[in-house]
């Protein structure tokens, strides 16, 4: 499990360091709702961590620079959405929030929620990413299947996950895992990911025949696999963990 994270500082950066019993070796991690975080071991000495962040100062300005509209996006966000758009799905969900003394709860409402009693934002959002996961079960589990059905291809498993950066991968056994955010890109965006991974089960490699055969199955696959590359813009940051 992660260690609670340290603020630190060197001349040029703020970042977090978080230990984690998993970590074998010093990891750095950039994001937009994060910043700069040093993952090290429980035994690494954290006084070696600001040499180590000097020494890596070219890669993390190339990085910050590269999230730097990601972050600002994020920095506007309301901390509580009213509303959600499952694009993938055609959907939009409203949200009401009613604060009151009561025990804290969200009614599901099928096209609202309702979220009531005595709440915080970090309830409200685990609860929104689990919400979001159900309504990924719910329509891109029968999705990919109908689509392997359609190609002929036998999957051993369909599995919807928050997965930290894929937006879905394929083992050699056919198992399919997607991210359950792909309900909030646009919808080609979303069942292009789906036959990506389909490709997959007859060719796991990029090579030219994936692609090939990719283009069989979704003839701008292409445009669509470049314009992922702007996909965050449709995720909120209450999405991520």
């Amino acid at each position: 499990m992660p260690g609670s994270d340290a603020a630190e500082q060197t001349p040029d950066y703020v970042y977090a360091v978080r230990r984690s019993s998993r970590a074998r070796r010093v990891t750095l991690r950039y994001t937009a709702l994060e910043g700069l975080v040093i993952i090290i071991p429980q035994a690494f000495d954290i006084s070696r961590v600001p040499d180590i962040v000097s020494r890596k100062r070219e890669w993390i300005a190339r990085v910050a620079d590269q999230f730097r509209n990601r972050a600002e996006h994020y920095a506007c966000e309301p901390e509580l959405p009213e509303v959600v758009m499952l694009r993938a799905a055609g959907r939009k969900v409203s949200i009401e929030y009613a604060p009151s003394q009561r025990p804290f709860s969200i009614r599901d409402n099928g096209d609202s929620l309702l979220v009531s009693g005595r709440y915080e934002s970090a309830k409200v959002q685990k609860f929104l990413r689990e919400w979001l996961k159900r309504q990924a079960s719910a329509y891109l589990v029968p999705l990919m299947r109908e689509l392997a059905a359609e190609q002929g291809v036998t999957l051993s498993a369909v599995r919807v996950r928050l997965q930290r950066s894929r937006w879905g991968s394929c083992s050699v056994g056919n198992a399919i895992n997607l991210n359950a955010r792909l309900m909030l890109l646009p919808e080609p965006m979303a069942r292009y990911v789906c036959l990506h991974e389909l490709a997959h089960c007859k060719h796991h490699n990029h090579s030219k025949d994936f692609w090939l055969h990719l283009d069989s199955l979704m003839p701008d696959a292409r445009r669509v696999d470049a314009a992922l590359a702007g996909a965050w813009q449709f995720v909120p940051g209450w999405a991520y963990a």
